[in-house]
């Protein structure tokens, strides 16, 4: 059986995808943004397994067990990143897997697609309809203004990715009012960056030194400090009160804050900080926002990522 990427999302949205045990997202290539922001989008019990990163056995004892006979939704990461002999490793162990599970991953090579499999095609057609309905998904539906602007400044694009997709309805909230003078003098560069903005901020959150600091040299010089304050004392806000949430039990609060947080955070990062950490932290750039504002040097925001990274204290 097949099906396009908005036929996946309306029949999971709807409890109706079909029973089977494992999706195939095929297409030119892979969308980490995407299906990231999926994982977190509460539409599935999801958990993501990198497979270059966790050992094999224990993996697999994941994919056979339930908890309380409740289905859970696995993302295989990393699959084609893994190698050859791991990939066919894998791919033998999944031609076999019936359940209980649901297990998802993401092939480019269509020859390597098992039969019985659900297959999702991933394609890069500009589709304003699919990118507003990833908006209500995530939890930021655009207005009719904002989709007029994006048209605008789509208009001579042939191809939208879905990761592109993404990267638009997370800047959209972050550029505000300077939504146009974004599309017209940042777009490009945000698309072909290979270091998205959020991908930057799950490797800030995870204090990934050396992959932070390498997107933050390739990125940070190509906007204004204001902008960055804006993007970091977003993130630290949203990310104070999901600790906050999370260690309180409120589940419920912690999804309804959790909108752009990295799904790294979301789903292991959250447990390495106290909320007081993040709430430090964010009051620090408040400060720095007033001092860039009465001509203080732009180097404080470096000092406050150094500082960040290396202590898991209050910077």
């Amino acid at each position: 059986m097949k099906m396009d990427v908005s036929t996946f999302i309306a029949h999971a949205k709807a409890g109706t995808l079909p029973s089977v045990s494992v999706f195939c997202f095929t297409g030119r290539a892979n969308q980490p943004t995407f299906f990231s922001r999926l994982l977190g989008s509460g539409l599935f019990n999801a958990s993501a397994v990198d497979v270059t990163a966790t050992d094999p056995v224990q993996a697999r004892a994941q994919l056979a067990t339930t908890f309380l006979g409740k289905r859970q939704f696995f993302w295989l990461s990393s699959l084609q990143e893994a190698g050859v002999a791991v990939e066919k490793r894998w791919l033998e162990y999944l031609k076999k897997y019936a359940g209980p599970n649901t297990v998802a991953l993401f092939l480019s090579d269509e020859k390597k697609i098992m039969p019985g499999w659900a297959v999702v095609t991933v394609t890069e057609k500009k589709d304003l309809t699919l990118l507003n309905r990833l908006a209500v998904l995530f939890g930021s539906p655009l207005t009719d203004e904002q989709l007029r602007v994006i048209g605008g400044a789509l208009r001579s694009w042939q191809a939208l990715s879905l990761d592109t997709m993404v990267l638009l309805i997370d800047y959209v909230g972050v550029a505000g009012e300077s939504l146009p003078l974004f599309l017209s003098s940042s777009l490009q560069e945000v698309v072909a960056s290979d270091v998205p903005f959020f991908e930057l901020s799950g490797f800030f959150f995870a204090r990934d030194v050396t992959r932070f600091f390498d997107g933050w040299r390739r990125l940070g010089t190509q906007y204004q400090p204001q902008f960055w304050l804006t993007l970091w004392s977003e993130q630290l806000f949203r990310a104070y009160f999901y600790v906050l949430c999370r260690k309180e039990g409120r589940l419920a609060d912690a999804k309804r804050i959790s909108w752009r947080l990295p799904f790294s955070f979301t789903q292991r990062d959250w447990k390495q900080y106290e909320s007081e950490v993040l709430r430090s932290a964010h009051h620090r750039l408040t400060n720095l926002d007033h001092e860039l504002k009465n001509g203080s040097s732009q180097l404080g925001l470096d000092l406050f990522l150094v500082r960040f990274m290396a202590s898991r204290r209050a910077c």
